[in-house]
């Protein structure tokens, strides 16, 4: 399915980085992120609000929706077994810090969290040899209870939710194609200024997926690191000499492109 791409430009050898996010990154039919609906929104809209999630990593819409049926009913809960709190009843002696710090109050990071670790999960299998993981909804609750690791006499039970999930998200969230293919990138030129010491990168970076566009960029290269693609801001020159770039595509499922494109130039003056 189309997906975002994020792109990496990096300096070889000097640790410089750029990195590109595209504005007009084409999302398919419920595969883009959409704000949160509140606390206080019924179950239809923090179901879809879910699904989009989902979808937009790669992942089944009616997946965290199942998962939140069983553990919260689909609510934020501020009190749970123990410790346990919000939609997927993390544990605060565990999840509340690092990436996912203040989570109680911020349902995103919630979302987040499930994602990670079913992607986790996921990769897991298919390093195992279980090349078609997730391909089969059937099973889908026993990848949830993978990621919530309940007591062995209540995995069952995400399962059950399946129908349900799927009628709160509706036809256009449901499923998903898993996504196991890299993105490619390519450098369609490289404009460089000698008597200013800067230089201009334009690449694109294409999603494998049917009907995906390629997503083109123009980044400006200097000596500062994490300068986004198309910043106005002032930059810094270049030094003299020959100059590496390599670029690097990852999509919204986490598949990077094994083979960076790469182009070398060479500032004369600076």
């Amino acid at each position: 399915m189309p997906v975002a791409l994020a792109c990496m430009a990096a300096l070889i050898g000097t640790g410089w980085l750029v990195m590109a996010t595209p504005s007009n990154a084409r999302a398919g039919e419920c595969s883009n992120r959409i704000a949160y609906p509140g606390d206080d929104a019924g179950q239809s809209a923090t179901a879809l609000w879910m699904a989009h999630g989902a979808r937009a990593r790669g992942l089944p819409g009616e997946l965290p929706v199942m998962a939140a049926l069983v553990e919260s009913g689909l609510r934020n809960l501020s009190g749970g077994d123990r410790d346990a709190v919000g939609f997927f009843q993390m544990r605060l002696g565990i999840w509340t810090q690092g990436q996912y710090a203040g989570y109680p109050d911020h349902p995103g990071l919630q979302l987040k969290w499930f994602g990670d670790q079913a992607i986790s999960v996921r990769d897991r299998h298919i390093v195992d040899g279980e090349a078609d993981f997730g391909g089969d909804p059937n099973g889908w609750g026993d990848w949830i209870a993978d990621v919530e690791r309940p007591p062995e006499q209540f995995r069952g039970r995400y399962q059950l939710r399946l129908g349900e999930a799927r009628d709160l998200i509706g036809r256009a969230c449901r499923g998903y194609a898993p996504d196991h293919i890299a993105p490619r990138t390519a450098i369609d030129a490289v404009s460089v200024d000698s008597a200013q010491g800067k230089a201009t990168l334009a690449f694109h970076a294409t999603d494998p997926a049917p009907a995906s566009l390629p997503l083109r960029f123009r980044c400006k290269l200097d000596e500062r690191t994490f300068r986004s693609c198309g910043s106005p801001k002032t930059y810094a020159r270049l030094r003299p000499g020959r100059h590496t770039v390599a670029v690097r595509a990852t999509d919204a499922a986490g598949n990077a492109d094994r083979s960076p494109a790469q182009v070398s130039f060479r500032i004369t003056r600076g």
